[in-house]
């Protein structure tokens, strides 16, 4: 009598736990599914923002190097790199 009433308990359990089971794994791999189709289409947002970013960066480039050098004449003071030699010529041309 005791292995029945043990048995017929077990089963019992089995089924319940079983179907909650079932019905957590159902959850579980849609929460899955829907976290991965999340980090898909933030990683290709992310590559399309960067890719968007970086051509928009070169056109902004190249418009600056070409467009800017039509203005520039060249024609003020020569540059001279700092040099202490300059700087002891010129205090002792003061004097």
């Amino acid at each position: 009598f005791k292995d029945m009433v043990l048995g017929l308990g077990l089963s019992a359990k089995s089924e319940l736990g079983l179907e909650k089971d079932l019905v957590g794994n159902i959850i579980h791999v849609f929460v899955l599914w829907f976290t991965y189709a999340t980090w898909l289409i933030m990683s290709f947002v992310v590559l399309m923002v960067m890719e968007n970013l970086s051509s928009f960066l070169h056109a902004l480039r190249l418009q600056w190097v070409e467009f800017q050098n039509k203005f520039f004449y060249g024609d003020g003071v020569r540059f001279t790199p700092f040099s202490f030699k300059n700087i002891a010529v010129d205090a002792s041309d003061d004097e």
